[in-house]
């Protein structure tokens, strides 16, 4: 690889760009991932999370090359760092926190940026293929796809480093430098996966546990989720005021070049204006803005779960008797590992078990893939009594 320009990144220090990653990062589609923050509102719970989508595919790109160097030697080196590089540029504002209310996944608005435009010019004229990068950075069947969407990828192992430096939860912080010294391609049920030698198994768990350590110290913190919840309802309350945005209407703004605008700060001015026009997003957002979260009083799983989800914030809001705004419900949740069957384990012999029948590990696997699902209610401090007793009433019916 000849680089042309070196970044200074804080997490993997300096990262080289060659002329054709320069040509993409240059694009005002790609400087937009500046005004993307990585987690959303986290910031109002851990101040250092102030940390956008730039720097994470930067870092993603570094990575995904070392991954591609251990386990995919013959892959186009090139060109999986131009699709790590890219693999986030279809996020929303605010990343995941608004991506469930706008109603499209960020890989779908990835491929639609792709597909056309000033990215799509940049890739050709460095003589790739735009269809191709959005196939390795989203797609399934080219065994590149491993390196950025798998149960152990650079976006991963990135995500994991660089979310712990700046939230300063430490054990979030997996032995990287391990896990790409020792990882190899393998195939599991005629499938490519990624695996590692038995002897490092510790590192693969370490690399699980801190993922399922980060969702709960920081993606499904109780305030964490406070706050998004309350910029998703602003959002919603706020769309047909000022116009915002959501389901095919985003993918127009991708085609009518509005997407390079669309961040963070174009929608914090565009609730500012809803503010004006409407009490209940004034009230919302200036509790948002003044740090003032919302209450949780309940939290069920189960059943239960699925019988709060059901009667939603308007019933649970007409049982207590306040302002249906004031009641949100969410469903946080820590998705499985999702890795069985793609991730191999190197037996002395050679041979290759899925990570998921390997009994003598220090963890047992149904821990490493366990999911955690359960059905939030958060409402205004001044109401928290009268909502929690509202909850209980509903459960019992």
């Amino acid at each position: 690889m000849r680089f042309v320009k070196h970044v200074y990144d804080n997490v993997h220090g300096y990262i080289g760009l060659t002329e054709a990653e320069v040509s993409v990062v240059d694009t005002s589609t790609f400087q937009r991932l500046r005004r993307i923050s990585q987690l959303g509102p986290a910031h109002l719970v851990y101040p250092g999370a102030t940390h956008t989508r730039f720097a994470h595919s930067l870092g993603v790109m570094h990575l995904a090359e070392a991954l591609a160097r251990s386990a995919l030697p013959e892959a186009n080196i090139q060109l999986v760092r131009l699709a790590a590089l890219l693999h986030d540029v279809g996020h929303p504002p605010f990343s995941h926190t608004l991506e469930a209310t706008l109603g499209v996944s960020h890989e779908r608005l990835g491929r639609a940026v792709l597909r056309s435009g000033e990215l799509a010019d940049a890739l050709s004229a460095a003589g790739y293929s735009p269809e191709e990068v959005a196939e390795v950075a989203w797609g399934r069947r080219r065994p590149e796809s491993l390196l950025i969407s798998s149960p152990l990828d650079a976006d991963r192992l990135d995500y994991l480093l660089r979310d712990s430096l700046h939230t300063g939860v430490t054990y979030g912080r997996p032995d990287v430098q391990r896990i790409l010294r020792v990882v190899r391609k393998a195939e599991l049920g005629g499938s490519p996966v990624l695996s590692i030698p038995r002897r490092s198994l510790h590192a693969l768990e370490h690399f699980l546990l801190s993922r399922t350590f980060m969702f709960r110290a920081v993606y499904l913190h109780k305030t964490v989720v406070a706050f998004e919840l309350m910029l998703q309802r602003t959002y919603e309350l706020a769309r047909d005021i000022v116009g915002l945005p959501t389901g095919e209407e985003v993918l127009k703004l991708v085609e009518l070049s509005g997407w390079a605008r669309f961040d963070d700060h174009s929608v914090i001015c565009s609730l500012r204006a809803a503010s004006v026009e409407s009490e209940q997003v004034d009230e919302i957002l200036s509790d948002l803005e003044a740090r003032r979260p919302v209450r949780l009083v309940a939290e069920r799983g189960g059943e239960e779960g699925d019988r709060l989800a059901e009667v939603g914030h308007e019933g649970i809001a007409e049982e207590a008797g306040v302002p249906a705004h004031w009641v949100l419900v969410g469903s946080p949740s820590l998705p499985s590992a999702d890795h069985a069957g793609l991730i191999g384990v190197v037996e002395e012999d050679g041979s290759v078990d899925p990570l998921e029948s390997v009994r003598d590990g220090v963890i047992p696997p149904e821990v490493l893939v366990a999911a955690i699902k359960a059905v939030r209610v958060y409402t205004r401090p001044e109401y928290a009594q009268r909502v929690a007793e509202a909850v209980e009433r509903v459960l019992k019916r």
